[in-house]
């Protein structure tokens, strides 16, 4: 049957073995049955364009009975674990930033790349986004999010800015 476990961050627990306990029935033996494999497919399309596909480099977070996805087009979507049908979908999270040209980083934007985190305690994915700022410049904001509905938490997102306390570089 499908598995009850939340997924709350990337390689699934903070030691990052990517080993649920929670599945001691996940044997060779199981998943060679004919009875096992894909039960679903779902596209994540928020934001995508054709010069712009929607990149994922996150690893999705099930949290709740919910597969939640973040894309580099700063898109974050929600979809039903157990049929795929999108629960919910946030595509106002800022202008993914454009590299400049030359730059060896993602093309052709740079949105969410870090896998989000969900926090049990707060009940709230938290989410980093490289934001477009003036000219080539970038922001990054993290936003906090309702697992069960993708609604923004009172007070975010917040810019994450500042210096080193090692020298007067600047972040970015």
């Amino acid at each position: 049957g499908p598995s009850s476990a939340d997924e709350t961050t990337i390689a699934y627990t903070p030691l990052r073995t990517s080993w649920d306990d929670a599945e001691p029935g996940l044997t060779s033996n199981a998943v060679t049955q004919p009875d096992f494999g894909q039960l679903w497919s779902s596209t994540i399309d928020g934001g995508s364009t054709a010069s712009a596909p929607n990149q994922i480099y996150t690893q999705p977070l099930v949290v709740g009975g919910l597969v939640i996805v973040a894309s580099e087009e700063n898109v974050v979507e929600a979809v039903h674990a157990t049929t795929g049908v999108k629960a919910w979908s946030r595509t106002d999270l800022g202008a993914p930033w454009t590299p400049f040209a030359g730059c060896g980083d993602l093309v052709p934007h740079v949105g969410i790349t870090a896998t989000p985190v969900y926090d049990p305690a707060t009940n709230l994915v938290y989410v980093l986004s490289k934001v477009q700022a003036a000219g080539s410049t970038a922001v990054i904001e993290m936003h906090a999010l309702s697992p069960t509905t993708g609604a923004e938490a009172p007070g975010w997102p917040l810019t994450i800015s500042g210096s080193s306390t090692n020298s007067n570089e600047p972040f970015n």
